[in-house]
């Protein structure tokens, strides 16, 4: 899972929950399945509530879907918002790494000049010029073969790919623009 588990709708509370049980589902002795899911930039604003509760912080949070994501919780605050998930978002990692098949998967994308060493920051929120213009990815031989597959920047209906770039993206969230 790419990441925005809150802020995107009426159930952000049901969603986490979900996402929690299929990870503690998928971890079965025996089983070969694994649930991986990543930090997107809805959940670093609501820990960023959560954890330093200043007015600009808790401000930005709401401005970008907070009030929704607490009334799904049923609560009136950041911090009614149950203690294990938020612990649970805290511990999110920014990016996973196939490295047998060369394929990054990140929320929003990657700063080619710091691959493969790469900021939390950048993982969960970049949409820079660079990052969206992969002739300049050939600056570092690090990135040779790798596949990068990503969300946060809605694009069409169908994303957006190319032999080094997946937008898996479609906007869905916006009811005139995506579709799932």
């Amino acid at each position: 899972h790419l990441g925005d588990y809150v802020d995107r709708g009426p159930a952000s509370a049901q969603v986490v929950k979900r996402i929690r049980e299929m990870e503690q589902d998928c971890k079965i002795p025996g089983m070969k399945v694994d649930v991986i899911s990543l930090m997107g930039n809805h959940e670093d604003l609501m820990i960023n509530a959560y954890r330093e509760g200043r007015p600009g912080d808790v401000g930005l949070w709401f401005n970008n879907g907070g009030y929704p994501t607490l009334d799904s919780y049923g609560v009136q605050t950041q911090f009614d918002i149950p203690l294990e998930d938020n612990q649970w978002m805290e511990n999110l990692p920014t990016q996973y790494k196939d490295e047998a098949n060369k394929i990054l998967f990140v929320h929003a994308g990657i700063e080619y000049r710091e691959f493969p060493e790469m900021h939390r920051q950048t993982n969960i929120w970049t949409r820079t010029f660079s990052f969206f213009n992969e002739d300049m990815w050939d600056d570092n031989s690090a990135l040779d073969d790798w596949l990068v597959v990503h969300g946060h920047t809605p694009k069409t209906t169908s994303g957006e790919w190319s032999d080094r770039r997946i937008n898996v993206d479609t906007g869905a969230v916006f009811k005139d623009m995506g579709v799932l």
